[in-house]
Order: C-alpha cells, then sequence, then structure tokens
C-alpha cells in the first residue's frame, strides 16, 4: 500500500502535504474575507468623510449605486449633483444672521425696520430716557431725522 492519497484534483499527494494544502487554502480564504472587509470598511469610511449617513434610507440609494472613485471630495460632488446632499449652509443662528443682514443693509444706506412695528427698535425706544438716547437710537436702526423741539 502506498503512503500517497488522491486529493480532490485527481492528483497524488502525501498525507502531510494534503493537511498543508487544505491549511493554505483556509488562510487563503481567510485573507480575501479580510480583505474584503477591509475595502467595505474603507468605501464606508470615504462616505461618511463625505458626509453621507448611512443610515438614512434615503441616502443608502445613492451609496448602493455609487460607482465612481473612492474619495470623499469626488463622492460630496456626487452626491450634490445627485440632489441627495446641498451644500454646506454655515452654522449660524437664525437670529444671528438676521441680525447681520439688518447691519449691512443699514451700513448701506438703505431702510430695512419698520419704525411702527419693529419691536426691537420699539423696546429699545420705550427704554430710552434723553434726547440723546433717542437720537442714537435714530442712528442705530437708520432713522430719518426730523428737527427736534
Amino acid at each position: 500500500m502506498s503512503d500517497f492519497h488522491t486529493d480532490s484534483d485527481g492528483i497524488e499527494v502525501e498525507p502531510e502535504a494534503r493537511g498543508l494544502r487544505k491549511q493554505l487554502e483556509q488562510e487563503l480564504q481567510a485573507k480575501r474575507e479580510a480583505e474584503s472587509r477591509a475595502a467595505k470598511a474603507e468605501r464606508e469610511l470615504a462616505f461618511a468623510k463625505a458626509g453621507i449617513d448611512l443610515a438614512d434610507s434615503r441616502l443608502s440609494y445613492f451609496v448602493k449605486g455609487y460607482d465612481g472613485e473612492i474619495d470623499a471630495e469626488k463622492i460630496r460632488m456626487a452626491a450634490m449633483e445627485a440632489g441627495f446632499l446641498s451644500a454646506p449652509t454655515p452654522d449660524v443662528p437664525t437670529e444671528e444672521l438676521v441680525q447681520h443682514e439688518k447691519a449691512a443693509t443699514l451700513s448701506a444706506g438703505t431702510q430695512t425696520v419698520d419704525f411702527d412695528t419693529d419691536a426691537e427698535y420699539l423696546n429699545a425706544l420705550a427704554q430710552a430716557r434723553t434726547k440723546d438716547d433717542v437720537i442714537a437710537l435714530m442712528d442705530k436702526y437708520g432713522s430719518p431725522r426730523t428737527s427736534f423741539v
């Protein structure tokens, strides 16, 4: 009786070699699985860096269908072109934006304050104690001056 056995490919191998071949096949399979997980993780990281919420079911269609280069900036641009993302907006409170707009229009000489209904102006005017306070408020809000008695 021979010490050789035939493997699944019909090749005669020694018993020790058969165990080695099986071990190599298992290691190769483990390597392929690890590479697949790493590629998936790289892809998810690129989408996360691009600002894509992977938990959003609407965006999952974009993630599944995207076949471009795995680069955060290119992914972001493709998502904006496809309408899945909008251009980033600054994290400035609405109140502050309104104040900036008001200051810009006042400094440009255009009047945006409705002096009869603007609550901020009317409150400040009610708290004014002297003629100089009133004049300062009028200058601040761009109110047209009339002569004072």
